[in-house]
């Protein structure tokens, strides 16, 4: 088996990722939330709860699954991806703008515990104890898939809102916005409106918006970015992104770099000599590098023409 220092630092990472997400979820909760038997017929409250509980039940399921049948590294992916985005970097922080559910909050991470106890055995087993427990882990049963806490609609309604929230944020990258800068941002929502202006406050903090407009429908924008999620149209005011006179100059001095360096690998592969000669693996990396540069071109192009 091979080892990297690298996936030893990712996976003390996510040990800490697990302990801060479980002190943060002892913060907000009472003895009675720890003491009180999770009761989904009164204890589910917002979309946001149903989404991050069907999301549990398919973990389940899936984990379950893959240790039946030996596959142990899928388990671990399953379980470390869900803990690290969906538990933490969605849910926990979702339901910081919204009213926070302790029961929820306390029921996946009982859950999370049991599926990550065979792989971090130590850390849970403390994990269990903080949280009140009296018997060990080791002797609590596995978890059990449960279909009556399936919602697939709430499912489809908050991924797509997670997707308005990604794709904002990596046209703020794109554009080097700066993390702090809040943006102005125009949603032609569709069919999605009334849900869009039920998530009004975790869409405007987590994508930083300082301005948010939330229509059913509308004229196309100019002079702006347009971002299409489903059937919603998603427009940022470009002026707010860059300063377009700046980013014009820098983008035209990126195209000419990159015409030049395409220019250079075009003649080197239509160079019989050199094609004849080279070995054919170093042919293949000077093809790849001319199609990474005519897509790099082309993401260039399609940024000017924005502007």
């Amino acid at each position: 088996m091979r080892l990297y220092e690298e996936k030893i630092a990712g996976y003390r990472n996510f040990v800490n990722k697990i302990w801060n997400a479980s002190r943060f979820a002892l913060l907000n909760v009472e003895e009675k939330h720890l003491t009180e038997l999770f009761d989904p017929s009164k204890h589910i409250e917002t979309r946001t709860d149903k989404w991050i509980l069907t999301k549990l039940q398919y973990l389940i399921k899936d984990v379950t699954n893959d240790m039946e049948k030996f596959r142990f590294s899928d388990a671990g992916t399953k379980i470390y991806n869900f803990t690290w985005s969906e538990y933490c970097d969605w849910y926990l922080e979702l339901s910081k703008g919204e009213h926070m559910n302790p029961y929820v909050l306390v029921h996946v991470l009982r859950n999370l515990l049991k599926l990550l106890h065979p792989f971090v055995p130590f850390v849970t087993e403390v994990l269990w104890e903080v949280l009140h427990e009296k018997n060990m882990l080791i002797g609590e049963s596995w978890p059990e898939f449960d279909k009556s806490l399936l919602f697939v609609k709430e499912v489809e309604e908050l991924e797509l809102l997670h997707q308005v929230i990604s794709d904002i944020r990596s046209m703020r990258a794109e554009y080097n916005v700066e993390p702090a800068k809040k943006i102005h941002a125009v949603v032609y929502a569709g069919k999605y409106k009334d849900f869009l202006e039920e998530k009004r406050e975790p869409l405007m903090r987590m994508a930083r918006l300082e301005q948010l407009e939330i229509m059913e429908k509308g004229d196309k924008l100019e002079q702006a970015v347009c971002l299409l999620v489903g059937d919603m149209e998603i427009y940022l005011p470009l002026h707010e992104l860059v300063d377009i006179d700046k980013e014009k100059k820098r983008l035209t001095k990126e195209l000419e770099k990159l015409s030049g360096f395409r220019e250079t690998l075009s003649k080197k592969l239509s160079n019989d000599s050199f094609v004849k000669n080279a070995p054919p693996e170093i042919i293949e990396k000077e093809k790849k590098r001319l199609e990474e540069t005519e897509a790099a071109l082309a993401k260039v192009q399609s940024q000017l023409d924005e502007l």
